[in-house]
């Protein structure tokens, strides 16, 4: 949808997660629970390691529920290293606080979309970014 089309476009890159509608299956991902996926594209120069991979990565968030958000890969706590393949260490968060999560859903209803979570980008940022033309 066009409205998603262009927030995307003003607020990434950035430090904001979008949860957007997704198709599952779409570009051969399979999405667990189906129906819609966060997305997040990190700017340089963090994002710059990122570059040589060909298509999107299935990541989850390095966090436990309950537990502080790791601003850097050495705050990951144990329990989750343990069951992952990799990390990519990119250094530490550049804002010292986890992305805000935008829910985009809502724009192909015509509503406003959603903080779910307040991040390192202001709600009232994110506001002027999606009223600029």
């Amino acid at each position: 949808p066009l409205a998603i089309a262009d927030a995307l476009s003003k607020l990434l890159p950035g430090p904001v997660t979008v949860i957007i509608p997704f198709k599952e299956g779409t570009g051969g991902i399979v999405v667990p629970g189906g129906g819609s996926a966060g997305v997040r594209i990190i700017p340089p120069p963090a994002g710059d390691i990122y570059m040589g991979i060909p298509g999107p990565l299935v990541v989850t968030s390095a966090n436990l529920s309950g537990l502080p958000d790791p601003v850097d890969a050495r705050d990951i706590p144990t329990e989750l290293l343990d069951v992952c393949e990799f990390v990519v260490d990119a250094g530490p968060c550049g804002h010292g606080i986890p992305s805000t999560v935008v829910d985009l859903r809502s724009l192909e209803a015509g509503e406003r979309p959603q903080i779910l979570r307040q991040g390192a980008m202001s709600g009232n940022e994110i506001e002027e970014r999606l009223q600029r033309r």
